[in-house]
C-alpha cells in the first residue's frame, strides 16, 4: 500500500494509491492571472436556431410526418423531465459551431454564467456560478496568460468567442477560443487568422477599441508596439473599417514608468500599411519626489446609467457629469523620516487636462511591503482608500503650517458689535486649540469624490455637446470616512439598467468579502443639522466611522483568503448582481443593494394567492348566476294594472 502525491504542470494536484487517482485538487485556482464572467445562451437564442428536437431545421423536414409527431412529444417529455430533475444543460462539449451538441443554457433569471479564470500555470476553468462545478478546463503550455476577454456574446448562429491574451517567450499571443466548449475558435470568414495569433516582440495590449468588425461581430482588441504603433485584431478589412469611423475622436493614454501619463491621437493609416501611427498630444509628468501608487480602470459599461442627473429633496437636481475620458491616479511623495502624503488626480484622457487634485498629508500605503492605495471608478465617481500614519507622517513644512495656523486664531472673531462674552469664548476656544495635540490615530481612509457638470443644482454646461476640449470644468464634491479594517481589493455591483443603488464591494485582510452601500459613500452627507429637503431624499447625517455591519459580509460564514480582484455581472433582473471575487480562493455569491423588489420574497403566500383567485373565480359564477335568475323573473310596466 502506497500515496504518491503528484503536483502536474498546470497547478493542479492528486493523490493517487495503488487502485488509482483517489482525488484531485485545482490547486490552479489559487494562482489567477484574470478571470471573467461570460453571459450563457438563452433559451431564446436556442430556439431561433434550433427546433423542438434539438436539430438543424433540414434535419427536421427529412423526417416522416407520423415520426415527426412522435418524436416531437417524447422531446417535450424529455424538457419536463430535464426541468424537474436536472441542470438545464444540452448535451457536451464538442466543437467550435454552435449545435446542439455544444450549448449550456442559462437560466431565466440569467444567474447561471460561466465564470472563465486564467491561472499563471496557463490553464484556464470555466465554472458554472449556480453550482460552482468545472464546465471545462484546459492547459496551455508555453503561454503566461495576462488577461481574459470577452470577445462576443452569444448570438445566432455565433458562439461565444473569448480572447486568451498572453505571452509566450518574447511574442503576444492572443488565443481565440469557444467560451461555452473551450476548444479553439477558427472563422470560415477568417481562415487566415488562426486560433492561436502570434502577435510578434513588445505588442502591450490596449484593450477594446470600441468596436465590432462586421464579418464574426466580435470585438476589436488593440495593441501598441515598441514604436507606438497601433494594430487591430483581429487585422481584417472589416476590423479596419468599423475603426475608421472612430478613428478620428478616438484616443489612447499610457502610464510612463512610476512618474507621468502621455496621451495620443491616432493618424490614417495608407492602403499598404496594416497599422497606424499614435501622436502625442499631452504629457503629464508628476512633481520631483512623486511615483504613481494607483490608477483606476474606466469601463465603458459602468456608464451606463439610468438617470443623468441626482434629484434632491426640494426638486432640484444636479447634473452627473458623465465624461467616459476621465481618470483617477494617486500618487506618493516620501519626505525626510517617516513622513509621507498622498496625491490624487483626475484627469481627463483625451486634452491631459488635470479637473482635480487633493493632498492627503501623513497618508499613503501602510508600508512598502503591504499597500493600502486603491482607486475604484464607476459612472461619475471615485472612491479610494489611503492608511493615516497619524501625526509621525507629517512633513515638517506641515507641521509648521498647521502651528501657524493655530497661532493666528482657530476661530475668526466677529466686528465691532460683538459682545465681551462672545470675545471671552472666542479666545477659551483659542486657548485650548492651542493647547490640544493632535490626534495619534492610524486608520485606513476612504474618500468618495462625485463629478457634476456643476455643484450648483439646476446648472448644466451650457453647450450642445460637452467636449474633452470646451474651457467648462466639471465640479467636484467629496468627503472623507473612516474604515475600521484593512483592505485588499474593490470592485462595484452592475445591474441591467444601472438603476439599483450600487454597492461598494470590499475584500478584507480578515478573509471576508463585504458590501457597502454607495448610500453610505456619499459626498453630500450632512455634517450638521439635517434638513428637511435632505431627510426627505433619505439622506444620512455624516459620521466619520462607515463601522462593521456583520450582515453585510458577503461571503456570510465562510473565510475567503487573499482577495485580490472583485468582478460583477448583471442579471436579468434589475436588483441582482452576481460577484466573484478570486485571489487564493474563488468565491461567487448574489448581491441586492436594493433588496428583491422584482421578486417575490421566500415566504410569499402561493397558497393565499390561489385562494383568493379560485374565491375570486367562486364569486364571479355566483354573481352570473344570481344576475341571470333575477333577470328572467322580471316584469314590465305593461302588466301593471
Amino acid at each position: 500500500m502506497f500515496n504518491l502525491l503528484a503536483v502536474t504542470q498546470d497547478g493542479s494536484v492528486h493523490l493517487f494509491r495503488r487502485s488509482g487517482l483517489v482525488w484531485t485538487r485545482e490547486e490552479s485556482l489559487s494562482q489567477v492571472a484574470d478571470g471573467a464572467f461570460l453571459d450563457l445562451p438563452s433559451t431564446t437564442t436556442y430556439s431561433e436556431h434550433f427546433d423542438e428536437l434539438n436539430e438543424e431545421p433540414g434535419v427536421s423536414a427529412s423526417i416522416g410526418l407520423v415520426d415527426r409527431y412522435i418524436r416531437r412529444w417524447n422531446a417535450h417529455i424529455a424538457k419536463l423531465m430535464v426541468r424537474l430533475c436536472l441542470p438545464q444543460t444540452v448535451g457536451r462539449s464538442g466543437s467550435n459551431n454552435a449545435t446542439a451538441d455544444t450549448l449550456v443554457l442559462g437560466d431565466a433569471h440569467g444567474f447561471r454564467k460561466l465564470l472563465i479564470i486564467a491561472s499563471t500555470t496557463g490553464k484556464v476553468n470555466a465554472l458554472d456560478t449556480l453550482t460552482g462545478k468545472t464546465v471545462w478546463s484546459r492547459f496551455y503550455d508555453n503561454l503566461q496568460i495576462e488577461s481574459i476577454t470577452v470577445l462576443r456574446t452569444a448570438r445566432v448562429k455565433f458562439p461565444p468567442v473569448v480572447a486568451l491574451v498572453g505571452r509566450s517567450g518574447a511574442n503576444t499571443v492572443v488565443w481565440r477560443i469557444n467560451g461555452v466548449s473551450g476548444q479553439d475558435f477558427v472563422s470560415a470568414k477568417q481562415g487566415l487568422i488562426p486560433a492561436r495569433s502570434v502577435l510578434g516582440e513588445g505588442k502591450t495590449q490596449v484593450s477594446l477599441v470600441g468596436v465590432q468588425e462586421s464579418d464574426e461581430y466580435t470585438q476589436v482588441l488593440g495593441f501598441v508596439d515598441a514604436t507606438l504603433s497601433l494594430s487591430l485584431f483581429p487585422d481584417t478589412d472589416a476590423a479596419h473599417e468599423a475603426f475608421e469611423r472612430i478613428r478620428p475622436s478616438w484616443h489612447l493614454y499610457r502610464i510612463v514608468g512610476q512618474t507621468g501619463a502621455r496621451g495620443y491621437s491616432v493618424s490614417e493609416r495608407s492602403p499598404s500599411d496594416r497599422s497606424y501611427a499614435t501622436h502625442p498630444i499631452w504629457s503629464l509628468e508628476l512633481p520631483e519626489g512623486e511615483t504613481i501608487a494607483a490608477v483606476s480602470s474606466p469601463d465603458a459599461s459602468s456608464m451606463d446609467v439610468a438617470s443623468l442627473g441626482r434629484v434632491l429633496g426640494d426638486r432640484r437636481v444636479l447634473f452627473k457629469y458623465m465624461g467616459p475620458n476621465l481618470l483617477g491616479l494617486a500618487s506618493v511623495r516620501k519626505g525626510s523620516d517617516d513622513a509621507v502624503t498622498t496625491f490624487v488626480y483626475i484627469i481627463d484622457t483625451v486634452s491631459g487636462a488635470i479637473h482635480y487634485r487633493s493632498a492627503h498629508h501623513a497618508a499613503g500605503q501602510i508600508s512598502d511591503a503591504v499597500p493600502a492605495i486603491r482607486i475604484l471608478q464607476c459612472e461619475n465617481w471615485f472612491a479610494y482608500t489611503v492608511w493615516n500614519h497619524g501625526p509621525q507622517g507629517l512633513d515638517e513644512e506641515v507641521w509648521n503650517s498647521i502651528e501657524e495656523t493655530m497661532q493666528l486664531g482657530l476661530v475668526t472673531e466677529g466686528g465691532g458689535a460683538t459682545s465681551r462674552k462672545k470675545k471671552r469664548r472666542a479666545a477659551a476656544v483659542k486657548k485650548s486649540a492651542l493647547n490640544r495635540p493632535l490626534p495619534d490615530s492610524k486608520h485606513l481612509e476612504m474618500v468618495v469624490i462625485e463629478a457634476y457638470e456643476h455643484t450648483t443644482p439646476d446648472v448644466r454646461v451650457d453647450v450642445d455637446t460637452v467636449s474633452s476640449y470646451s474651457y467648462t470644468r466639471p465640479g467636484f464634491l467629496t468627503q472623507a470616512y473612516v474604515f475600521p479594517l484593512p483592505i485588499s481589493a474593490m470592485g462595484v455591483t452592475r445591474t441591467k439598467a444601472g438603476i439599483t443603488t450600487r454597492e461598494v464591494l470590499l475584500g478584507l485582510d480578515t478573509g471576508m468579502l463585504y458590501g457597502l452601500s454607495k448610500r453610505f459613500l456619499d459626498p453630500r452627507r450632512s455634517t450638521g443639522k439635517m434638513s428637511a429637503e435632505d431627510k426627505e431624499a433619505g439622506m444620512y447625517p455624516y459620521v466619520p466611522s462607515l463601522g462593521f455591519a456583520t450582515k453585510e459580509v458577503a461571503s456570510h460564514t465562510r473565510s475567503v483568503f487573499g482577495i485580490q480582484h472583485i468582478i460583477s455581472a448583471a442579471t436579468n433582473l434589475e436588483s441582482t448582481s452576481v460577484v466573484a471575487s478570486y485571489g487564493l480562493d474563488v468565491f461567487v455569491t448574489r448581491r441586492m443593494p436594493s433588496q428583491t423588489f422584482d421578486m417575490l420574497s421566500a415566504d410569499f403566500s402561493y397558497a393565499g394567492l390561489i385562494a383568493t383567485i379560485v374565491a375570486l373565480v367562486a364569486g364571479i359564477f355566483a354573481a352570473k348566476h344570481f344576475v341571470s335568475g333575477w333577470s328572467g323573473s322580471g316584469w314590465s310596466g305593461s302588466d301593471c294594472g
